[in-house]
């Protein structure tokens, strides 16, 4: 199993550090460490590729500075060029392999998707739009975090017409309120039920789809391509009976 990316940072730092020679700054890594260090060097660029931007948790905070001058050395010696070649001949456990086929994949199963309302109500065209992006990218956990947010946001709209209580909870102190919490999604659903803006098919639809995400980001359960692409439609269905006139 594959070392945890921190330590495999936190190890070529010390490797560099064990490498330097005090008197003029060169670093020579030892002959039967060169291997090693090899294979830490190009795991760690190769995790990076597929991840850009990923967090990386430092635990010891006083490493902090020798982490980014780490990964600062690491890029100032990497070639664009290089990287390219390297990614369109299949480099990097055929990183970009995967992705194209992935994509080509989703763009051949994807029809566009007919709505019956004007879908700029409530800018749902946008969240729509960038979850079904976040989905052809294979970002399955943004893309139901996206979901989620539009439910939400419908929900929140269309039942505060109705009644504040809906969506808020006031908190009172001497018959004065002192402050207010917005009431979870789980509640705003069945609150949508209780007025019957939700069918009971749709309550559990919604509620299924928001335990997808919540199982996805809260536990990091994986979420395959085909639960992700479900969990979009069925957003787009719910909302669009509820922005019927």
């Amino acid at each position: 199993m594959k070392e945890d990316l921190s330590n495999r940072i936190l190890n070529l730092i010390k490797l560099f550090r064990d490498s330097v020679n005090i008197n003029n700054g060169n670093v020579t890594i030892q002959a039967d460490k060169e291997d090693y260090f090899n294979d830490l060097w190009r795991s760690i660029i190769e995790d990076l590729m597929w991840e850009p931007g990923k967090l990386i948790h430092v635990k010891d905070t006083t490493e902090l500075s020798s982490y980014k001058r780490m990964i600062d050395i690491m890029w100032h010696t990497l070639d664009a060029e290089e990287i390219f070649n390297e990614l369109t001949d299949g480099g990097y456990s055929g990183l970009l392999v995967d992705i194209v086929g992935n994509y080509i994949d989703r763009v051949k199963f994807i029809k566009p998707i007919l709505i019956s309302v004007d879908p700029k109500i409530e800018d749902f065209d946008i969240f729509f739009n960038e979850a079904m992006k976040s989905y052809f990218y294979g970002l399955n956990k943004s893309a139901l975090i996206l979901c989620c947010s539009i439910l939400e946001n419908i929900f929140k709209k269309k039942l505060v017409e109705v009644d504040d209580s809906f969506v808020y909870k006031f908190i009172k102190k001497d018959g004065k309120v002192v402050g207010v919490k917005e009431l979870p999604l789980k509640t705003l659903i069945n609150n949508a039920f209780r007025i019957k803006l939700l069918s009971q098919e749709e309550k559990e639809t919604a509620q299924e789809i928001r335990e997808l995400r919540n199982n996805a980001v809260h536990k990091l359960l994986s979420v395959s391509s085909d639960e992700t692409y479900k969990a979009i439609i069925e957003t787009k269905n719910i909302i669009e009976n509820l922005l019927v006139d």
